[in-house]
């Protein structure tokens, strides 16, 4: 279980749902506490601020509008314990704690190797739609599908005796895709033309975290910690029917369909469709670097730098841009965004004895320097199309295409794209108004 999906099981205050159909809202898991925006939560790792996913949720998905924090990206086995603050917290952090903090607490174990392997999936004998009547009409995968694979290892080794250390994690999973659909004729006396391929989408994450100490002496106190995340995700758009808009497909001069077989389905009621693919890179990275000690009669001091990246990139798969007139082009670059965060802290505090039960006192100064950025799509490709994210999804739509015609063609119109609009120059003004 992902991190985000087992926070939504073990506390109340936090929200999560997974989406489908819903761009890059199907790619990442953004989970808010007490029903606020995902923005409206601050992460902390070890009590250091996290950078936000470049992704802006859009739709009418949870947090639409917002940029959240990709939790999913921090590798669960480094994971010591998560501290959630329910109340508001802002006249502390800022407005991005109104709905509370968040703090994750990594391990720092040595000589401890912990780790674990496991299999999951779903058995639904009422939506899936491998059980619907015609399967022509729907794709699908097994009776058991979204099948999930971990793999997860963590170890700690001591640097010296005064408590110096060195903590690695890493973490794999592989998670199919489901198809549901509803199958009760009664209550929907036709087939969902609109979402054909319906359900959770598939990836690959690969993650990394270390988190380090090192002590000299009792006063001062050398710390570092981060980590990365790569993850690929395969995710289904709406479908596209010939009957209903035949300016989605590639057609002859004559105005007939030009077929390709790995992309386009027949039904066996003659309905022509196909599900472009919506794909996504997700590259998270994350790193901080950090003294602290104690001086004077008790003066604790604590000065950081936190630097964390976001890079998010669509591509587009098993779908045309019937303005090309090219069935060929078939996979496409989509462009994307990132994001850059920077966080300097320099921290003082200290305890007073004496003043009622006692008295805190507490200051510091903070700089963060943030930047986004959104990069144009490249080039249509004549290339086969990617395949699925993990072994276990039934299906693998590969175009065969004779190895003369791979050559880089420009991508001329990509607001004619289908699945995904491709990000460019001209559709920035648009993006940045949404």
């Amino acid at each position: 279980m992902d991190l985000t999906s087992a926070l939504n099981v073990a506390a109340p205050s936090f929200n999560h749902n997974k989406q489908s159909g819903s761009d890059g809202a199907d790619h990442i898991e953004l989970g808010t506490l007490r029903g606020l925006g995902p923005d409206q939560t601050l992460v902390l790792v070890n009590g250091k601020r996290r950078h936000q996913t470049a992704f802006v949720g859009v739709f009418g998905t949870r947090g639409r509008g917002n940029a959240g924090t990709d939790l999913n990206a921090i590798s669960a086995s480094s994971i010591d314990r998560i501290e959630i603050l329910r109340d508001g917290a802002a006249a502390q952090y800022g407005s991005d704690a109104i709905a509370g903090v968040i703090n994750i607490i990594t391990k720092n174990t040595v000589k401890k190797l912990s780790g674990n392997i496991g299999w999951s999936g779903y058995y639904d004998n009422k939506y899936n739609a491998s059980l619907v009547d015609d399967p022509s009409q729907y794709y699908h995968g097994g009776k058991i599908d979204g099948n999930t694979f971990t793999a997860a290892l963590n170890y700690g080794l001591p640097l010296s005796r005064n408590g110096s250390f060195i903590n690695l994690s890493l973490d794999y999973a592989g998670v199919g895709k489901t198809y549901r659909q509803s199958l009760d004729f009664d209550e929907i006396p036709y087939y969902n033309y609109v979402r054909r391929a319906h359900g959770d989408a598939s990836y690959e994450s690969y993650g990394a975290f270390l988190n380090t100490e090192l002590k000299f002496g009792t006063q001062f106190t050398l710390y570092a910690f981060g980590g990365t995340n790569l993850k690929s995700s395969d995710a289904y758009a709406f479908t596209r029917d010939f009957s209903a808009r035949p300016q989605r497909f590639i057609t002859g001069a004559d105005g007939q369909l030009i077929d390709v077989p790995d992309i386009i389905r027949r039904a066996s009621d003659g309905t022509i469709y196909y599900n472009p693919r919506i794909l996504t890179d997700v590259n998270d990275h994350s790193g901080c670097i950090g003294v602290r000690g104690v001086v004077g009669k008790g003066w604790n001091w604590d000065v950081s730098d936190n630097i964390g990246y976001n890079k998010f990139r669509f591509s587009g798969a098993g779908t045309f841009n019937a303005s090309l007139g090219d069935p060929r082009k078939n996979y496409f670059d989509d462009g994307g965004f990132s994001f850059l965060q920077n966080t300097v802290n320099v921290n003082v505090a200290k305890n007073i004895r004496g003043i009622a039960q006692g008295f805190h006192l507490a200051f510091g100064a903070e700089h963060r320097f943030e930047n986004y950025k959104l990069f144009a799509g490249k080039k249509a490709l004549i290339k086969p199309i990617r395949p699925m994210c993990t072994a276990s999804a039934p299906i693998r739509l590969l175009t065969r295409v004779p190895a003369h015609l791979s050559a880089l063609i420009q991508f001329t119109n990509p607001v004619a794209l289908k699945g995904f609009p491709a990000t460019s120059p001209e559709t920035w003004p648009m993006r940045r108004a949404v």
